[in-house]
């Protein structure tokens, strides 16, 4: 499965640092887009 992800504030810039293709644990939450078609996860920690 495929999902849009979405950070905002200072864990971009964890995110940023890490490799593509890397495996790394995420929480956060599931909204829906702005056009309210399809959902996007919301990342707020970084394991």
């Amino acid at each position: 499965m495929d999902i849009k992800a979405r950070a905002i504030g200072e864990i971009t810039q964890r995110l940023a640092g890490l490799e593509l293709g890397s495996e790394h644990g995420f929480a956060g939450f599931l909204g829906s887009q702005r056009n309210g078609r399809g959902i996007v996860f919301h990342v707020t920690e970084l394991d």
